[in-house]
């Protein structure tokens, strides 16, 4: 769209825990049919992917700039010897190009995978748009994991009184030195309020915890291009409050978490309530 010529797509993911195929499918059919439903009220069309389609999607990240050629599954099916992973994947990922430890080279393509480290109390879609708007070959791939309500609840609790331990300390040593007991830092006293806050909306208010992790994929054919387009990325998600981190020695993780496979294997998060996702 607009002047760059912009293609967006948009993959929703889901995934459940099951013993075998089979009793998988009837959980994610019902999963299906309550996300389209949900989309369609939002007045957004959706539709299942296809094998091929999907392969198409995961080389377009695994071998940015390369296009599949032919039907896969009939180039598969001449070649028995061959699986999906032949199809799509590279011969070669190097993951330390020039000796960095921040990006990596593939196919003459480097890339690089951001991770949210921080953000404010809530996560605006205005945020995420300043991002995804930007005129750069872009993935932002957000993980959402929900939690159990009694644990969620136990969690909370349990962080709480870790705070009133730290309350406690605090109160002695300030009598200890003859200041005001009453006197707290800002940050334990802000943090308390914001605890006592969420056991409320986890209580009170049927709201549920996530664990949620952000990553946002990027790629060019230089080095130079590469960081001048991270550097805009960052400079605008600062701007809403966002800070990335660059996942140094992490970028293989990084990679397989950005694909559209259900799996995260960055250990980068933060809880986060449905209010806080706005």
């Amino acid at each position: 769209e607009g002047v760059s010529n912009l293609t967006r797509e948009r993959y929703l993911t889901f995934a459940v825990g099951a013993k075998n195929v089979d009793a998988a499918v009837p959980k994610l059919a019902r999963m299906r049919n309550d996300s389209m439903q949900t989309l369609a009220r939002l007045r957004s069309d959706s539709e299942v992917v296809e094998g091929e389609e999907r392969l198409r999607v995961l080389h377009s990240q695994l071998r940015p700039g390369h296009k599949l050629a032919g039907p896969v599954f009939d180039e598969l099916s001449a070649k028995s010897c061959l699986s999906t992973k032949d199809v799509i994947a590279p011969s070669a990922i190097d993951f330390k190009p020039a000796g960095r430890n921040d990006c990596f080279e593939v196919d003459g393509m480097y890339g690089q995978v951001l991770g949210f480290r921080t953000f404010g109390s809530e996560l605006s879609d205005r945020a995420l748009a300043d991002i995804i708007d930007l005129p750069l070959p872009l993935n932002v791939t957000l993980h959402i994991q929900a939690m159990d309500k009694s644990k969620a609840v136990a969690l909370v609790k349990q962080r709480l009184a870790w705070m009133d331990k730290e309350i406690i300390d605090e109160q002695m040593s300030a009598v200890k030195k003859g200041y005001d007991f009453q006197i707290l830092p800002s940050e334990l006293k802000y943090s308390k309020e914001e605890a006592e806050d969420l056991l409320d909306h986890l209580q009170n208010k049927n709201q549920r915890l996530f664990v949620f992790t952000g990553l946002v994929y990027t790629y060019a054919p230089t080095l130079e291009e590469l960081d001048e387009q991270v550097l805009q990325i960052m400079s605008t998600a600062r701007r809403n409050s966002i800070e990335l981190d660059t996942l140094a020695y992490r970028q293989r993780q990084g990679l397989n978490s950005i694909l559209p496979l259900a799996h995260n294997h960055v250990d980068l998060s933060r809880m986060v309530t449905t209010a806080q996702v706005a």
